[in-house]
């Protein structure tokens, strides 16, 4: 990722993937991903994965809710991005319309990182 900017919910994503697939510490998992972040991004990161965990058990039933079929097991980031989105939305302060952006955005990252 030399020249492009990192998008931080894709790797919110991922850390949740980690550490909800893979049982992996939430910190060591933070670790794996924010060596190349500087600090405010680190901050923003580390708020996605510590209120998407927090709140983890009600965003995974709001977003089954909200899907008509459940993701496969391969669409784990995918449904973990879900749930950053759907914290941003329901318990940060950022616009609805940058949440909603920024999130959607990542999908392309999620996508070109499993090609």
């Amino acid at each position: 990722m030399a020249n492009k900017a990192i998008n931080l919910r894709a790797l919110a994503s991922r850390v949740l993937a980690d550490v909800i697939h893979q049982g992996m510490s939430l910190p060591a998992a933070l670790l794996k991903y924010n060596s190349a972040l500087n600090d405010s991004d680190k901050s923003l990161l580390q708020e996605l994965c510590f209120g998407s965990t927090r709140w983890y058990q009600r965003l995974d039933a709001i977003c089954d809710q909200l899907l008509n079929r459940p993701l496969r097991r391969r669409e784990a980031s995918l449904k973990m991005l879900l749930i950053v989105g759907l914290y941003q939305l329901l318990f940060m302060r950022i616009k609805p319309h940058a949440a909603i952006s920024e999130t959607v955005d990542a999908v392309k990252d999620l996508k070109n990182a499993t090609c």
